[in-house]
């Protein structure tokens, strides 16, 4: 048991750490050693899947393979900076080249068959070989070109600009993991996912990519604030403001975020989190500010063409008739302001409208009787259709 995976990866370091050993050798030795690595892969691999079932629980299975995973990658980490440094001194044609080439290959199917068949007892935190980050940067470089061509629009460059960070930050980077890398490709595939043409709104779509997949990037967020800023800053009224507010909250909210864990920032909320959490504390400053009022429109008035007396008869009689229930000094007021006219002292008025002779018809009688008139006239012209 572990035989093999301890003699192959001591096999390579051996003879990489004697280049002048693999210079001095014949191309029938190399051809051997070369040999010896791929029928040595082969057992390998068998070795490790008779190794796991020798374990009980699952742990023990996962921490197996993490070691042998970590062996691996280690030796092909420095296998790949001892190539890059040798392919620079020597010409390719060099057998010592040709055996590191070949051993970086095999290291590699090595490492991707156990990702292939074993992944889920991969700890994503684990860092990528530097030959698999080396592609990953390659498929992610094609993948950056291809959205600055699809998605950019002069509207959408800002946003754009903020979308492509993380993919450029991951770039720069030369200690990643998996879990790195698994985020950073599910955002690009999600990102190319969105459709061309001129009907499609990219930044509601970026945006929309960018919430889904927890992307709590710092340039991100204060994208976010200062889009919903303006959108709030646009409103001139409280209560509008209020209600926008709890329409971006809902609307977050409904967000199928994908996995809490999977996100760009380990150390920072998800990025559903940081804006609900935004929402609320703005709801909450605003409902602390004072209500200010739109101003007041004037109140439109009439124009009272009839008489003094006949306006305060007019005010009396809704009095009496329970029209209207408040005082009559405050019929007055308002009668004065909506019809735009000052009554003076309309208590004295009308005690003088009371004291004309019996034969004087008021204001109100000669109102109704003209009234009566026109109703007359309506009825005496009115035609039903047959």
């Amino acid at each position: 048991m572990h035989q093999l995976i301890k003699a192959l990866p001591k096999f390579i370091h051996e003879k990489i750490q004697n280049t002048p050993l693999l210079l001095q050798s014949s191309l029938d030795e190399i051809n051997k050693w070369l040999g010896y690595l791929e029928i040595s892969k082969e057992y390998l691999l068998e070795e490790i899947q008779q190794d796991m079932l020798h374990y009980e629980n699952p742990e023990q299975v996962q921490l197996y393979l993490q070691t042998q995973f970590y062996s691996i990658s280690h030796l092909l980490n420095e296998l790949t900076i001892l190539l890059a440094t040798t392919e620079a001194e020597l010409p390719n044609t060099s057998h010592a080249v040709k055996f590191y080439e070949r051993s970086v290959y095999i290291l590699e199917s090595i490492l991707s068959h156990i990702q292939q068949y074993y992944h889920p007892c991969i700890l994503k935190e684990m860092k990528m070989p530097a030959p698999e980050l080396t592609k990953a940067k390659n498929e992610l470089s094609a993948s950056i070109a291809l959205l600055q061509q699809q998605l950019f629009t002069p509207a959408s460059a800002q946003l754009l600009s903020v979308t492509l960070v993380p993919l450029k930050q991951f770039m720069d980077k030369s200690n990643v993991s998996y879990k790195d890398w698994e985020y950073i490709r599910s955002l690009t595939t999600e990102l190319l996912r969105i459709p061309t043409g001129t009907n499609t709104d990219y930044n509601c779509e970026m945006r929309k990519v960018l919430g889904n997949m927890n992307c709590n990037s710092k340039e991100f967020m204060n994208y976010m604030i200062m889009h919903v800023e303006n959108e709030i800053n646009s409103l001139e009224t409280l209560p509008d403001k209020l209600a926008r507010l709890a329409y971006i909250k809902k609307h977050i909210k409904q967000l199928q975020t994908h996995d809490e864990h999977l996100k760009y920032d380990p150390e920072l909320p998800s990025a559903q989190h940081f804006m609900l959490q935004y929402i609320d504390d703005e709801i909450a400053f605003l409902k602390e500010q004072p209500v200010n009022e739109p101003p007041s429109q004037p109140l439109k008035t009439l124009k009272w063409k009839g008489p003094k007396v006949g306006l305060i008869e007019f005010a009396r009689a809704c009095k009496e008739i329970g029209a209207l229930d408040e005082t009559l000094q405050e019929i007055y007021t308002c009668f004065e302001t909506f019809f735009s006219i000052r009554l003076d002292n309309p208590s004295r008025t009308f005690q003088e409208i009371l004291s004309r002779k019996k034969d004087e018809s008021s204001y109100l009688q000669k109102l109704a009787m003209k009234l009566k008139e026109q109703k007359d006239r309506m009825i005496e012209n009115y035609h039903p259709r047959k």
